[in-house]
This record gives C-alpha cells, structure tokens and sequence, in this order.
C-alpha cells in the first residue's frame, strides 16, 4: 500500500525552476536595495551639514525611504519563499518515509522499536 498521491503530488520540474528562480530575483533585489540604504544615509547626513536645497534634501529622504521599504518588502518575501519551498521539500520527504515504512512487511514492525 502506497501513501495518497494527490495530497502529496510532485511538483513538476517546471514549478520548481519558477520557483527558485523568484527566490533568485528576491534575494537580488533585497541585496540592491540594502546597499542602497548606506548610500542614501551618507546623502542625508552630508545634506544636513552642507544646507543644500530642501527639494533635494526630501528626495533624498524619499528615496531613503522607499529603499528601507523595498527592502523590507523583498526580505519579507524571500522569507516567505523560502518557508513554502522548506514545507514543500519536507512535506514530501515525510510521504516518502510513510510509503517506505507501509511497504515493511508486519513482522518488521514487530521485531524493530520505533525511533
């Protein structure tokens, strides 16, 4: 007796790939925008000391801004991507253990201690 395919199907190779391959553009995306958050830091201090324009120094603040948010938002995502992939993998992995054991003959399960 084998473990129910449908509550378990494999993912075909193609969702795979997409996948991973949106864990990619996160992970990138994530990374530009936390190095923009030094660089627009170092923007906004030196615009404090040298007076500059008060239009420049708000678009630096916005930009500021939104790269903490991209950031956030990117890192929360892959964060996310990673913990479907994580169950997915672990999920199947358990059906592949409960087929193996339901495929043992009764005696094995008598003579063997579980764990």
């Amino acid at each position: 007796m084998t473990p129910c395919v449908t509550c378990c199907p494999a993912p075909t190779m193609w969702l795979m790939v997409a996948r991973h391959l949106l864990l990619l553009l996160l992970q990138i995306a994530a990374s530009l925008c936390e190095l923009m958050i030094p660089y627009y830091t170092s923007k906004i201090i030196f615009a404090v000391n040298k007076q500059v324009p008060e239009q420049q120094f708000q678009q630096y603040l916005t930009l500021y801004g939104a790269f903490a948010l991209g950031f956030a938002a990117f890192a929360a995502g892959r964060g996310a991507l990673f913990s479907v992939i994580n169950n997915k993998l672990s999920r199947q992995l358990r059906y592949r253990l409960f087929g193996v054991l339901l495929r043992e003959p009764a005696s094995f399960h008598d003579t063997n201690e579980p764990g």
